[in-house]
């Protein structure tokens, strides 16, 4: 850009025009300009070390008058689809939440740890404590373990998880061992942001939980009825596991989609799943989530769209969930063989499932053991779409 005048030629500016919110702007405090200053401008784009002119000749523009600045000013931001409550105007591409443990301890003003004992839904085998012992912060990861007991002893007497609880039903805050009803013989973790949001992206970089009986809670959920989850990354940690349908379901198979329902058979009816073979390695999980449609991402390979048919049924705020859940009634199919050629100790709606998983501890402890019980997380990140 040049800028000439009827009493001569002021000089080239070009080094001073950069892109802003989408307009080229030029900003140069030593030139002062006056009215009747002719401003001649081109533009230019270089492939291959050629340099080629947009739009043909050069163009002049006259200075006729001047506006104060606080009069130009303009905005960068472009609405959103994305909502969050109390947050009136959110920007397309906005990031909404950005986690990257980089703290010594969870972040608390970000994530809230829940602490009960489940008794409804899945039934999972494990109870979720807000303990530094099952979620912590280690060399900028955060770490999410499922801990087992290993003693008789230790799934005897009272649970109370009362002081501190994040459920209002009394059962779900303590629990009483009882003619031959065990305590949960595993403690774990499990969290929540503290964003309710409608619609965004979604990414996660993160190993996921290894060892028999056990899965990551990685998804979004809704607060209200009905209740709705998008999982993000779903794979079972057993390093083989058959159906009696002979279908492979092991660590090897990642699942992801909307669910409809906690039970069979809405829980998969929309899953979508891809094969990897690195299931111990990091890899990036991800899910954009709009008004008239879901895709799932996997390293950056797209394995699972949904149109408005299904995304309709999703529009609800949302809350992202991290955790390793253990066992349960829903996620291990009855009558499954697992790696050392063992079947499924439980079965799934059976009243000792507890007790049974509990007394074959001594086949699943050793997966555990030598593998790796817990899930790793880098980061989560959440954007407006």
């Amino acid at each position: 850009m040049e800028i000439d005048h009827i009493r001569g030629y002021l000089g080239k500016v070009s080094n001073s025009v950069y892109m802003e919110c989408g307009r080229w702007v030029c900003y140069n405090p030593n030139i002062k300009l006056h009215q009747g200053y002719k401003i001649i401008f081109s533009a230019f784009f270089e492939s291959q070390g050629t340099k080629y002119r947009i739009g043909g000749n050069s163009q002049t523009w006259e200075i006729k008058h001047f506006q104060p600045l606080d009069k130009f000013t303009f905005s960068c931001c472009e609405k959103s689809s994305t909502e969050i409550r109390r947050q009136p105007q959110i920007c397309k591409k906005e990031l909404l939440f950005d986690s990257n443990f980089n703290e010594r301890i969870v972040d608390s003003s970000q994530w809230k740890r829940e602490h009960f004992i489940p008794d409804e839904a899945n039934f999972e085998f494990c109870s979720y404590q807000n303990s530094d012992e099952n979620s912590y912060i280690g060399g900028g990861h955060l770490f999410i373990s499922a801990k087992p007991f290993r003693n008789e002893e230790d799934v005897l007497g009272t649970l109370n998880l009362t002081i501190g609880c994040t459920r209002d039903s009394l059962k779900e805050c303590t629990m009483t061992s009882d003619r031959g009803f065990i305590l949960p013989p595993v403690v774990s973790a499990r969290m929540k942001n503290k964003i309710n949001f409608k619609y965004g992206t979604i990414s996660i970089r993160a190993r996921l939980p290894m060892g028999d009986w056990l899965y990551p809670e990685v998804y979004l959920e809704s607060d209200k009825p009905p209740f709705r989850r998008i999982w993000i990354a779903y794979a079972r940690g057993n390093k083989r596991l058959i159906t009696k349908e002979r279908l492979e379901l092991g660590r090897n198979m990642l699942f992801g989609g909307p669910v409809l329902d906690i039970l069979e058979p809405e829980r998969s009816q929309y899953l979508s799943y891809t094969k990897t073979e690195s299931h111990g390695q990091f890899h990036t999980y991800q899910v954009v989530w709009e008004p008239t449609k879901i895709t799932l991402w996997f390293d950056n390979q797209v394995y699972g769209k949904y149109g408005n048919d299904i995304s309709s049924q999703f529009n609800d705020p949302m809350h992202l969930v991290l955790g390793v859940g253990v066992g349960g009634i829903a996620d291990f199919p009855d009558g499954s063989i697992t790696t050392d050629n063992t079947t499924k100790p439980w079965e799934n709606f059976e009243r000792l499932q507890f007790k049974k998983f509990f007394k074959a501890r001594d086949n699943w402890l050793s997966t555990w053991d030598v593998g790796r019980s817990y899930m790793e997380v880098d980061f989560v990140r959440i954007w407006a779409l």
